[in-house]
């Protein structure tokens, strides 16, 4: 996929299949001491074709990374697994998303917009809710 030419910089390329509009994409050297992981990560708008359409227009952060074929590196509940990182990406962006819309569309179609996550579920809705009410304060 190549997105249409963005501030004269020319197409931006990106690996997914469903990206709508590419934001970032990182490469993570196992040189750098910034990042713990080797591979290409990249952060788009999506159209979530073809698999989640109901979607359209959120966010996804496809990963591609090596890996070694074991419980350390993969486990969800092992901090710094790739299943953990794939995990708070999975807990982080609904609360982006919740705080990108309120910004730019108002409180009454970010929390409608929350609501009607089919994935959310009302825990996650209300964790949301409640990152917003500190950020009030």
């Amino acid at each position: 996929f190549r997105s249409p030419e963005i501030g004269g910089e020319g197409p931006i390329a990106t690996l997914s299949s469903s990206s709508e509009l590419p934001i970032y994409r990182v490469v993570l050297w196992r040189n750098n001491p910034y990042h713990i992981f080797s591979g290409y990560v990249e952060a788009n708008i999506t159209n979530d074709q073809p698999s989640q359409p109901e979607k359209i227009f959120g966010m996804e952060h496809p990963m591609w990374l090596v890996n070694s074929h074991n419980k350390l590196a993969a486990d969800r509940n092992i901090r710094f697994s790739l299943g953990a990182i794939d995990t708070f990406f999975e807990r982080f962006i609904p609360s982006f998303q919740h705080f990108i819309r309120l910004n730019v569309l108002g409180k009454e179609a970010a929390d409608a917009a929350l609501e009607a996550d089919s994935i959310l579920g009302a825990g996650k809705q209300q964790q949301v809710l409640a990152y917003q009410r500190m950020a009030e304060v």
